[in-house]
Protein backbone atom coordinates (compact mmCIF):
# COMPACT_ATOMS: atom_id res chain seq x y z
CA UNK A 1 0.00 0.00 0.00
CA UNK A 2 0.99 3.67 -0.22
CA UNK A 3 1.13 4.44 3.55
CA UNK A 4 -1.96 6.61 3.50
CA UNK A 5 -0.60 9.10 0.97
CA UNK A 6 -2.99 10.62 -1.52
CA UNK A 7 -2.06 10.42 -5.18
CA UNK A 8 -3.66 13.28 -7.05
CA UNK A 9 -2.63 12.29 -10.58
CA UNK A 10 -1.65 8.64 -10.56
CA UNK A 11 0.02 7.07 -13.60
CA UNK A 12 -2.55 4.36 -13.93
CA UNK A 13 -0.92 2.26 -16.61
CA UNK A 14 2.49 1.96 -14.93
CA UNK A 15 3.42 0.79 -11.43
CA UNK A 16 4.54 3.27 -8.81
CA UNK A 17 8.29 2.76 -8.28
CA UNK A 18 9.64 3.41 -4.79
CA UNK A 19 13.31 4.16 -5.40
CA UNK A 20 14.01 4.54 -1.69
CA UNK A 21 13.17 0.92 -1.01
CA UNK A 22 14.38 -0.46 -4.32
CA UNK A 23 11.18 -2.40 -5.10
CA UNK A 24 7.99 -2.04 -7.10
CA UNK A 25 4.64 -1.28 -5.48
CA UNK A 26 1.36 -1.47 -7.32
CA UNK A 27 -1.38 1.11 -6.96
CA UNK A 28 -4.55 0.15 -5.06
CA UNK A 29 -7.02 -2.02 -6.92
CA UNK A 30 -9.64 0.72 -7.22
CA UNK A 31 -7.39 2.65 -9.59
CA UNK A 32 -7.12 -0.36 -11.88
CA UNK A 33 -10.87 -0.84 -11.89
CA UNK A 34 -11.36 2.72 -13.04
CA UNK A 35 -8.51 2.89 -15.57
CA UNK A 36 -8.04 -0.73 -16.53
CA UNK A 37 -6.07 -1.55 -19.67
CA UNK A 38 -5.40 -4.86 -21.46
CA UNK A 39 -1.84 -4.79 -20.16
CA UNK A 40 -2.98 -4.64 -16.53
CA UNK A 41 -5.31 -7.61 -16.87
CA UNK A 42 -2.29 -9.91 -17.21
CA UNK A 43 -0.15 -8.31 -14.49
CA UNK A 44 1.80 -10.38 -11.98
CA UNK A 45 1.53 -9.77 -8.23
CA UNK A 46 4.18 -7.35 -7.01
CA UNK A 47 5.76 -6.91 -10.43
CA UNK A 48 5.00 -5.21 -13.73
CA UNK A 49 6.11 -6.30 -17.17
CA UNK A 50 7.24 -2.84 -18.24
CA UNK A 51 9.40 -2.44 -15.15
CA UNK A 52 11.01 -5.85 -15.59
CA UNK A 53 11.62 -5.18 -19.28
CA UNK A 54 13.20 -1.80 -18.56
CA UNK A 55 15.42 -3.14 -15.79
CA UNK A 56 16.55 -6.14 -17.84
CA UNK A 57 17.64 -4.18 -20.89
CA UNK A 58 19.37 -1.44 -18.91
CA UNK A 59 21.86 -3.59 -17.12
CA UNK A 60 25.36 -2.29 -17.79
CA UNK A 61 26.85 -5.71 -18.43
CA UNK A 62 24.15 -6.59 -20.92
CA UNK A 63 24.55 -3.32 -22.81
CA UNK A 64 28.33 -3.75 -22.95
CA UNK A 65 27.98 -7.33 -24.17
CA UNK A 66 25.52 -6.22 -26.86
CA UNK A 67 27.89 -3.49 -28.03
CA UNK A 68 30.82 -5.90 -28.21
CA UNK A 69 28.72 -8.41 -30.11
CA UNK A 70 27.64 -5.77 -32.62
CA UNK A 71 31.23 -4.57 -33.02
CA UNK A 72 32.49 -8.10 -33.69
CA UNK A 73 29.74 -8.72 -36.24
CA UNK A 74 30.58 -5.44 -37.96
CA UNK A 75 34.27 -6.34 -38.18
CA UNK A 76 33.42 -9.81 -39.45
CA UNK A 77 31.18 -8.34 -42.16
CA UNK A 78 33.92 -5.90 -43.19
CA UNK A 79 36.50 -8.67 -43.49
CA UNK A 80 34.12 -10.80 -45.49
CA UNK A 81 33.36 -7.88 -47.80
CA UNK A 82 37.07 -7.28 -48.50
CA UNK A 83 38.07 -10.88 -49.06
CA UNK A 84 40.00 -11.85 -52.16
CA UNK A 85 37.71 -13.16 -54.92
CA UNK A 86 39.65 -15.14 -57.57
CA UNK A 87 36.82 -14.94 -60.12
CA UNK A 88 36.93 -11.15 -60.06
CA UNK A 89 40.62 -11.16 -60.92
CA UNK A 90 40.09 -13.74 -63.66
CA UNK A 91 37.35 -11.66 -65.31
CA UNK A 92 38.91 -8.21 -64.92
CA UNK A 93 42.60 -8.87 -64.57
CA UNK A 94 44.60 -7.67 -61.54
CA UNK A 95 44.67 -3.95 -62.37
CA UNK A 96 41.00 -3.50 -63.24
CA UNK A 97 40.00 -5.77 -60.35
CA UNK A 98 41.84 -3.48 -57.91
CA UNK A 99 40.28 -0.47 -59.62
CA UNK A 100 36.77 -1.79 -58.98
CA UNK A 101 37.66 -2.90 -55.44
CA UNK A 102 39.02 0.52 -54.41
CA UNK A 103 36.62 2.71 -56.39
CA UNK A 104 33.48 1.04 -55.01
CA UNK A 105 34.73 1.82 -51.50
CA UNK A 106 35.36 5.50 -52.18
CA UNK A 107 38.97 5.47 -53.35
CA UNK A 108 40.52 6.55 -56.63
CA UNK A 109 43.07 5.20 -59.08
CA UNK A 110 45.36 6.67 -61.69
CA UNK A 111 46.33 4.54 -64.67
CA UNK A 112 49.68 4.61 -66.39
CA UNK A 113 49.71 7.28 -69.08
CA UNK A 114 46.60 9.04 -67.67
CA UNK A 115 46.56 12.46 -65.99
CA UNK A 116 43.19 12.18 -64.23
CA UNK A 117 42.02 9.96 -61.40
CA UNK A 118 39.45 7.23 -61.99
CA UNK A 119 36.58 6.96 -59.49
CA UNK A 120 33.31 5.11 -59.15
CA UNK A 121 31.68 7.63 -61.49
CA UNK A 122 34.01 6.61 -64.31
CA UNK A 123 33.07 2.96 -63.81
CA UNK A 124 29.35 3.71 -63.87
CA UNK A 125 29.69 5.88 -66.97
CA UNK A 126 31.60 3.16 -68.81
CA UNK A 127 34.90 5.02 -69.09
CA UNK A 128 36.51 2.25 -67.05
CA UNK A 129 35.64 -1.18 -68.47
CA UNK A 130 33.81 -3.84 -66.48
CA UNK A 131 35.69 -6.68 -68.15
CA UNK A 132 39.30 -7.26 -69.04
CA UNK A 133 40.83 -4.97 -71.61
CA UNK A 134 44.57 -4.70 -72.23
CA UNK A 135 46.43 -1.46 -71.62
CA UNK A 136 45.13 -0.63 -68.12
CA UNK A 137 47.91 -0.55 -65.53
CA UNK A 138 47.45 0.99 -62.07
CA UNK A 139 50.28 3.42 -61.37
CA UNK A 140 48.87 5.35 -58.38
CA UNK A 141 46.33 4.21 -55.81
CA UNK A 142 44.66 6.48 -53.26
CA UNK A 143 42.85 4.62 -50.46
CA UNK A 144 43.03 7.48 -47.95
CA UNK A 145 40.36 7.32 -45.26
CA UNK A 146 39.08 3.91 -46.33
CA UNK A 147 38.46 1.07 -43.88
CA UNK A 148 40.75 -1.27 -45.78
CA UNK A 149 41.97 -4.09 -43.55
CA UNK A 150 44.45 -6.96 -43.71
CA UNK A 151 42.16 -9.14 -45.83
CA UNK A 152 41.68 -6.30 -48.32
CA UNK A 153 45.41 -5.99 -49.00
CA UNK A 154 45.39 -9.33 -50.77
CA UNK A 155 43.42 -7.67 -53.57
CA UNK A 156 46.45 -5.48 -54.32
CA UNK A 157 48.50 -8.39 -55.61
CA UNK A 158 50.07 -8.54 -59.09
CA UNK A 159 50.21 -4.75 -59.58
CA UNK A 160 53.48 -4.68 -61.48
CA UNK A 161 53.28 -0.94 -62.29
CA UNK A 162 52.14 0.46 -58.93
CA UNK A 163 54.48 3.29 -57.93
CA UNK A 164 52.51 5.40 -55.43
CA UNK A 165 50.25 4.22 -52.62
CA UNK A 166 48.33 6.64 -50.37
CA UNK A 167 46.97 5.21 -47.11
CA UNK A 168 46.42 8.43 -45.17
CA UNK A 169 44.09 8.23 -42.15
CA UNK A 170 43.10 4.62 -42.70
CA UNK A 171 41.74 3.46 -39.32
CA UNK A 172 42.38 -0.26 -39.89
CA UNK A 173 45.87 -0.12 -41.40
CA UNK A 174 48.27 -1.65 -38.91
CA UNK A 175 51.53 -3.60 -38.77
CA UNK A 176 49.88 -6.70 -40.22
CA UNK A 177 48.73 -4.73 -43.26
CA UNK A 178 52.21 -3.33 -43.86
CA UNK A 179 53.63 -6.84 -43.63
CA UNK A 180 51.98 -7.43 -47.01
CA UNK A 181 54.03 -4.71 -48.65
CA UNK A 182 56.05 -7.46 -50.31
CA UNK A 183 53.19 -7.66 -52.85
CA UNK A 184 54.65 -4.63 -54.64
CA UNK A 185 58.28 -4.88 -53.56
CA UNK A 186 59.67 -4.37 -57.07
CA UNK A 187 57.59 -1.35 -58.12
CA UNK A 188 56.48 0.85 -55.19
CA UNK A 189 58.38 4.14 -54.89
CA UNK A 190 56.10 6.29 -52.73
CA UNK A 191 54.16 5.30 -49.59
CA UNK A 192 52.11 7.64 -47.40
CA UNK A 193 50.78 6.23 -44.11
CA UNK A 194 50.18 9.54 -42.34
CA UNK A 195 47.48 9.39 -39.69
CA UNK A 196 47.54 5.59 -39.39
CA UNK A 197 47.55 5.41 -35.61
CA UNK A 198 47.66 1.61 -35.46
CA UNK A 199 51.08 1.46 -37.12
CA UNK A 200 54.05 0.89 -34.82
CA UNK A 201 57.79 0.47 -35.33
CA UNK A 202 57.18 -3.18 -36.22
CA UNK A 203 55.23 -2.14 -39.29
CA UNK A 204 58.02 0.21 -40.39
CA UNK A 205 60.52 -2.63 -40.11
CA UNK A 206 58.29 -4.71 -42.40
CA UNK A 207 58.87 -2.17 -45.20
CA UNK A 208 62.41 -3.40 -45.75
CA UNK A 209 61.07 -5.52 -48.62
CA UNK A 210 60.34 -2.40 -50.72
CA UNK A 211 63.62 -2.29 -52.60
CA UNK A 212 62.71 0.70 -54.79
CA UNK A 213 61.05 2.85 -52.12
CA UNK A 214 62.06 6.49 -52.51
CA UNK A 215 59.67 8.37 -50.20
CA UNK A 216 57.97 7.32 -46.96
CA UNK A 217 55.60 9.78 -45.23
CA UNK A 218 55.09 9.27 -41.48
CA UNK A 219 53.24 12.41 -40.37
CA UNK A 220 50.90 12.01 -37.38
CA UNK A 221 51.95 8.48 -36.40
CA UNK A 222 52.23 8.75 -32.60
CA UNK A 223 52.42 5.01 -31.89
CA UNK A 224 55.69 4.47 -33.74
CA UNK A 225 58.24 4.09 -30.97
CA UNK A 226 61.73 5.47 -31.59
CA UNK A 227 60.56 6.77 -34.95
CA UNK A 228 63.86 8.48 -35.73
CA UNK A 229 66.02 5.44 -35.00
CA UNK A 230 63.70 3.11 -36.89
CA UNK A 231 63.79 5.47 -39.86
CA UNK A 232 67.57 5.52 -39.82
CA UNK A 233 67.68 1.73 -39.77
CA UNK A 234 65.26 1.59 -42.69
CA UNK A 235 67.41 4.03 -44.63
CA UNK A 236 70.43 1.83 -44.06
CA UNK A 237 68.57 -1.03 -45.74
CA UNK A 238 67.08 1.22 -48.46
CA UNK A 239 69.68 3.98 -48.96
CA UNK A 240 67.66 5.97 -51.51
CA UNK A 241 64.59 6.21 -49.27
CA UNK A 242 63.67 9.61 -47.83
CA UNK A 243 61.51 9.60 -44.69
CA UNK A 244 59.20 12.59 -44.18
CA UNK A 245 57.74 13.41 -40.79
CA UNK A 246 60.81 12.60 -38.70
CA UNK A 247 62.79 15.12 -36.66
CA UNK A 248 66.41 14.13 -37.05
CA UNK A 249 67.49 17.19 -35.03
CA UNK A 250 65.99 15.81 -31.84
CA UNK A 251 68.63 16.22 -29.06
CA UNK A 252 67.73 12.86 -27.56
CA UNK A 253 68.27 11.19 -30.91
CA UNK A 254 71.60 12.92 -31.47
CA UNK A 255 72.76 11.85 -28.03
CA UNK A 256 71.78 8.23 -28.59
CA UNK A 257 73.41 8.19 -32.02
CA UNK A 258 76.56 9.73 -30.53
CA UNK A 259 76.83 6.84 -28.10
CA UNK A 260 77.17 4.43 -31.02
CA UNK A 261 79.82 6.48 -32.81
Amino acid sequence: MLSGRTILKPVTYLPHIAFQRGRVRLLPKEYYDEYETPYMKARRPGRAFVTDFYAFFHQKDLILAAKNWYKEKKIEAMRNDQRYIPDRHKILGPDLAVTHFIAYRGGKIKFKGKDSWATIDHIRSGEVPCKYEPGYFVEELDASGLSICYEGFENLSDLICLKKLYLRNCPNVDDWCLSRSYLFENSLEYLDISGCHNVTERGICALHALKNLRTLVLNDTPNIGNKELVSLLLQEIIPKCQVIGVNYEDPTLLKRVGNYM
